[in-house]
């Protein structure tokens, strides 16, 4: 008679499976805080950039266009910018206020909060707010300069970033 020996069957025991997510689950647990602060960091620097090119165009449109032309900082309430919350955006408009040739709203990423500095303030100036370049690229005298433009995580304001425009039409970015 020949007796049968058991044989272990492939696969993973209820511990070892137990082991495997339990290890999964901590990897993800250290892991998961640094994606997320290296996403707000993203939107905060992406929206950084956006407010810079377009107030680098208003800019260059009023040397070219030899008249003035103005950076209008702006928020999207939240039922036109098919979004849970508000959005802040940014358009490049002429001294009649309206849109330059061929320009568009450009969407600030969401869960960005844009705060507006002038020379001396304390608070945020309210919005709308607009920064304006003369046709010689410096800015208007009006602006009690430098305008400083705070980009901000809206849901936990740690990462920002600082835009400052000085009345030479210069325009700095730091983090």
């Amino acid at each position: 008679m020949k007796h049968r020996v058991r044989g272990r069957r492939p696969g993973l025991t209820l511990a070892e499976l137990l082991v495997v997510i339990t290890i999964i689950t901590i990897s993800v647990t250290l892991i998961l805080p640094v994606v997320i602060n290296l996403a707000r960091t993203r939107r905060v620097k992406s929206g950084a950039r956006e407010i810079q090119a377009k107030l680098h165009g208003a800019r260059a449109f009023a040397i070219a266009q030899r008249a003035p032309f103005a950076l209008r900082l702006y928020e999207v309430p939240q039922e036109e910018a098919d979004a849970p919350q508000a959005r802040f955006a940014c358009l490049i408009i002429d001294q009649a206020d309206t849109a330059a040739a061929r320009e568009e709203v450009e969407l600030l990423p969401m869960g960005l909060r844009v705060l507006v500095y002038h020379s001396g303030d304390t608070t945020p100036r309210p919005m709308p707010q607009r920064i304006r370049f003369r046709p010689d690229g410096t800015v208007d005298p009006s602006l009690a300069t430098p305008v400083r433009i705070f980009l901000v995580n809206a849901d936990d304001s740690t990462e920002t970033t600082d835009i400052t425009v000085r009345r030479t039409g210069t325009i700095d970015v730091s983090d």
